[in-house]
């Protein structure tokens, strides 16, 4: 099973500086997964949190999919998976100013029971004006059994980071 929460943290230029940076900088990478039901084991889970300016960033927005299939998670969420039986490689396709990379980088290897925590941020740009600015975590869980609070109260075994400076 491959279970994905992706973060998505969006602020506008009313939170770049404090009081509004301040609460956003406090937004968690990892979150309770808050599952209903137990997995497939065999299949590609995605649970999407978002936390917006709007709630001070103190309210979660959760949705959990599934059954993504790899050319969506690739083309959708920038991120692509090589599975054999116990292992899977990471890579990212990360994003260069507006256009996203054209090819990926591999930035980790899981073994079965891990995970690895990915982090980019962005800023969205329509025309010549910047309309908000995004901050997107993905924690990769690579295994047969997830307990609901490993992304909020573990470290992840590896990290890869892709943050620009947001001017």
């Amino acid at each position: 099973m491959i279970f994905i929460q992706w973060v998505i943290v969006q602020w506008t230029k009313k939170s770049r500086g404090a009081p509004g940076a301040t609460y956003r900088n406090a937004v968690p990478e990892g979150f309770p997964t808050e599952l209903d039901q137990p997995l497939d084991n065999n299949g590609r889970f995605i649970q999407q949190v978002n936390v917006y300016e709007t709630s001070l960033f103190k309210t979660p927005y959760y949705d959990l999919q599934e059954g993504w299939t790899y050319n969506q998670l690739r083309d959708d969420i920038r991120l692509e998976f090589e599975q054999n039986s116990n292992q899977l490689q990471v890579h990212y396709w990360g994003i260069i100013g507006l256009a996203a990379y054209h090819r990926s980088k591999h930035v980790f290897n899981l073994n079965e029971g891990e995970y690895g925590r990915v982090v980019a941020n962005k800023r969205e740009v329509v025309g010549e004006y910047i309309t908000h600015y995004e901050k997107h975590v993905y924690n990769i869980f690579f295994g047969e059994s997830l307990d609901s609070q490993r992304f909020a109260n573990q470290k992840p075994n590896y990290s890869y980071r892709d943050e620009k400076d947001l001017w």
